[in-house]
């Protein structure tokens, strides 16, 4: 997972690495939440989350079946992110 930043003026693209403890595997999608910072990111193994200011990714939803997940959508306006995993079903977690 990388942090981009552009600058359109300077035509400039910067990366920071914010993968920390995810390891090596494979990232499917990702969502930010606007209101908290909070990043999510669907793995193979379920749905991990980075709390703004933080260095370690955690368990989104504990209890979640460690399934690929292939897509993720976060509703900022129902403060909810909704996860769809292989063969699980769907999952709705309630943000704070």
């Amino acid at each position: 997972m990388f942090d981009v930043y552009y600058n359109p003026s300077a035509g400039k693209a910067t990366f920071k690495d914010i993968s920390h403890n995810l390891g090596d595997q494979p990232v499917t999608g990702s969502a930010f939440n606007g209101h908290t910072g909070d990043i999510y990111a669907a793995t193979d193994f379920g749905v991990s989350r980075l709390a703004k200011g933080s260095h370690k990714w955690v368990d989104a939803a504990p209890g979640m079946p460690s399934v690929a997940v292939y897509g993720i959508t976060l509703s900022p306006q129902a403060h909810k992110l909704y996860a769809a995993t292989h063969g699980r079903g769907a999952y709705v977690l309630k943000l704070p």
